[in-house]
């Protein structure tokens, strides 16, 4: 596969691009092989698809497929948590990844820092929903766009309008690019004891 057939690289520098074609690993995986496993090790890893498609599961249920072109893995990576949803290789397929430097490097350019910020919002929503609400389409969870707050803004403000919205996640501005969930408000404010005036970029994850 051509980097430069990729939406988001294919404006990338040179230099860029050069880099990622030279840290790029090509993987090959038969129908049914299991990619990342759901509640496994935290993902090391930015994939794409190259040929075929992958199923994104939770337990037996297939809650998206994703083509050529398509990313996946980096909401563990970015997250260090263990996939939320497993990765399953529908037909034989061949993936590109890279590892996690990369990845974080590759979020300085400002392109992709905003459509991995958004790709992660999808599938932060998705599990949640899939879980949350198995009656809602699949198509209605991830076209939603990505809901931003400033690092200054207090986790009560930040709960607020979790609540308001029906998201378990919000997006943090600032360089690098953070995200506020529903755990983190869990185990770093109200499992800690801190007050509601903290401010959101003291608790949010960040790469």
């Amino acid at each position: 596969m051509d980097l430069k057939t990729i939406p988001l690289l294919k404006d990338l520098p040179e230099e860029a691009l050069a880099r990622l074609e030279a840290t790029l690993e090509r993987l090959a995986y038969p129908e049914g092989a299991t990619i990342l496993a759901q509640g496994g090790p935290p993902s090391q890893h930015l994939y794409l698809v190259a040929r075929g498609r992958v199923a994104l599961v939770d337990g037996e249920e297939e809650v998206e497929v994703l083509g050529p072109g398509a990313f996946f893995g980096f909401p563990s990576l970015f997250l260090g948590e263990p996939p939320a949803l497993g990765v399953v290789a529908k037909e034989g397929v061949e993936v590109l990844r890279w590892p996690k430097e990369v990845f974080f490097w590759l979020l300085s350019y400002p392109e992709a820092a905003r459509y991995f910020a958004a790709r992660l919002g999808d599938r932060v929503r998705l599990r949640a929903g899939v879980r949350a609400d198995l009656f809602t389409p699949v198509g209605r969870l991830v076209r939603r766009p990505p809901l931003y707050i400033a690092p200054g803004a207090t986790v009560a403000e930040a709960a607020r309008r979790m609540a308001q919205e029906g998201v378990s996640s919000l997006l943090v501005e600032g360089e690098p690019l953070g995200i506020l969930t529903d755990r983190d408000l869990r185990n770093r404010v109200l499992a800690q004891e801190r007050p509601s005036s903290t401010p959101v970029g003291e608790v949010a994850t960040r790469p």
